[in-house]
Order: structure tokens, then sequence, then C-alpha cells
């Protein structure tokens, strides 16, 4: 089968020629690279162009990841097409082999894979990625999470009858996944096929992303954060963080921190939920 692996980015050059270099020493060769750019400032369209990408540029203001998505799909060439993080890194160079095993089964509409913590990640972070992802391969029916596309193989000719919601500010990819489910196609999680990423977000950024988040989830009828419920997630929340930095004996910069991210999560939820 032929593949396309789409890369959404924007200001990327720490990660951009890692992420290629390990793609490009896949042992399954039968694919092409497609980077979708939203107005980098920095060194990351000069970086790729080093490898033989075909580079996309569009506007800024035109961004959703679910624009950036289809955009990149529907310039691809491929019968599987990859969504791939441009700060998520091929953990081994059977990856995308391991993705495209998946596919055997006609019914297989899509396979997310396995994200794990870079070396840098913030313990709460890595926390929570280890209790999320471990489980066996299944389908994600049976998984306690939703279908992601940070690093996920989805088949061309299902994304032609469902494209992404351009309209979702985010969680765009959960949304695809209920969707294709519900139409009776198989998603399956496959730990096999594993990148390293994780974000080590500014306070900025950690708002922002709760805010696109919360309401995205909300405006789909998922998930509501009212204040008492945030209230109470940024007071339980900070205390089970700051006890479990002393417990792992981490160093006490995380202590600190660990009130201050969940404040800033919550800011980002609060304004969520003010939106009309």
């Amino acid at each position: 089968m032929t593949v396309s692996i789409i890369i959404r980015s924007k200001n990327e050059s720490q990660y951009i020629g890692q992420v290629l270099e390990a793609i490009y020493a896949q042992t399954y060769k039968d694919f092409e690279v497609l980077l979708i750019d939203s107005g980098s400032t920095d060194n990351t369209i000069k970086i790729a162009k080093t490898f033989p990408v075909k580079v996309y540029e569009i506007l800024p203001e035109e961004f959703t990841y679910g624009f950036a998505t289809n955009y990149g799909f529907s310039r691809s060439a491929g019968e599987i097409v990859v969504c791939l993080s441009a700060h998520a890194i091929p953990a081994s160079e059977k990856w995308l082999e391991n993705m495209m095993s998946n596919f055997r089964d006609s019914m297989c509409a899509a396979v997310m894979g396995k994200d794990l913590p870079m070396p840098e990640c913030n313990p709460f972070d890595r926390r929570g990625m280890s209790k999320l992802y471990d489980v066996p391969r299944a389908e994600i029916n049976d998984c306690h999470f939703d279908f992601g596309a940070t690093n996920a193989a989805i088949r061309k000719s299902v994304w032609e009858e469902m494209p992404f919601d351009e309209n979702l500010s985010y969680a765009e990819d959960n949304d695809w996944g209920g969707k294709v489910k519900a139409k009776g196609y198989r998603i399956f999680f496959d730990p096999a096929a594993t990148v390293y990423h994780s974000h080590n977000d500014t306070y900025k950024q950690l708002i922002n992303r709760f805010y696109n988040e919360a309401y995205a989830l909300r405006v789909l009828g998922r998930q509501s954060y009212n204040f008492p419920r945030i209230a109470l997630d940024f007071l339980a929340g900070s205390a089970y963080d700051m006890t479990y930095v002393l417990m792992k004996r981490y160093n006490l910069k995380w202590f600190f921190y660990a009130p201050i991210r969940r404040f800033c999560m919550n800011i980002g939820r609060l304004k969520a939920n003010k939106r009309n």
C-alpha cells in the first residue's frame, strides 16, 4: 500500500529535523511526506527542504487542525495517510511498518499509535501518559481514550467519505473517530507504532490548549466545565500533584510548578465555559 505522511507545523525547528530523519530511516519505504506549515518564522521550512519533502504553506489565519489536515489529505497520493505531529519522533525503524500492518483488516479505517514522553517531559504529563497508554493492542472501543491524530494512520477512502470538521478549534480527531465508528468501521490502538511526543508548554500555551480543548468538547456535547468543577480540579489537583512530587522525590521546582500549571489549565477551561 502507498502511504502519504502529513506533518502539520508551525515553528518546529527544534524537532522537525529529528522527525524527518526518523521517517526516512523506516523499513517501510513506499511513502511520500507532505509538510503543511501555517506561518513558521523560524527555520522549520528551511530544515524540511533538506529532505525530499513536499512543502505547502497556509496562512496562519486559515489554520484549524481540521483545515490543515484536510488540506494535506486533499494533496496526498497515498492509499493510507499518516498524520504525525511535527514534534513526534518515531521510536524505531519499524514504526511505519507496524502502523501499516493493521490495514490487513479491510474494515480498519484508522490506527492510532502510542506516545512516549520526551526525556524533558514534566512529571505530571509523564504520569498521565504512562497510565493512559498502558494497554495492549485493541480496538478503540475497548480503550479508555478516544482516537487522536498526533500519531495515526487513516484509510484515505474513509476520509473521502468523512473529512475532518474544519470548524472545531480542537478535538477534531476525537469527533472524526466517533463518526467513523458509528459507520461500522474499526479503529485500532497499536502500541507497536510508537513515537516520542510530549508537551512542555509555556503558561500561555497551557491556557490556550485547555481553552481550545474545553470549548471543543463543550461544542461536541462531550464535557462541560462549570465553576465548581474547575475550582475542585485546581484545589484537589494541585494538592495531588504536589504530593506526587514529594513522594517521588522529584526536583522541588516541580512542587512549585504544580499549582501554577493547574491554575493555567483551569483558567483556559473557565474562559471556554464563559464563551457564548
